[in-house]
């Protein structure tokens, strides 16, 4: 229950910030203020809030939508690299004998 107010809180939230941002028509990088709603949001729900920023914002603020591209690229190859680990330290200690 709780994680799914989380997930759609997110997902509100993206909308939300991709509107006010959109709304305000000045293109350019994000503000640190917005990096950090990006990230966090991006952090919740990837996938989806990728769509909602990049395709949001494409049109209008191309500049914005690539920079939240380079975000979604340095966040999955970081969950990547986190992936990788918890694998090959599972297979380490998962075949050890003591």
């Amino acid at each position: 229950m709780l994680w799914n107010l989380l997930i759609f809180g997110s997902l509100g939230y993206s909308l939300y910030l991709m509107n006010k941002v959109k709304k305000a028509g000045v293109d350019g990088k994000l503000t640190r203020n917005e990096k950090i709603q990006v990230i966090i949001t991006l952090l919740l729900t990837t996938a989806i809030s990728w769509i909602i920023y990049y395709y949001g914002w494409k049109g209008s603020l191309p500049i914005k939508a690539k920079q939240v591209n380079s975000y979604l690229l340095k966040l999955f190859l970081v969950l990547g690299a986190v992936a990788i680990t918890a694998l090959a330290l599972a297979v380490f200690f998962s075949t050890r004998r003591g």
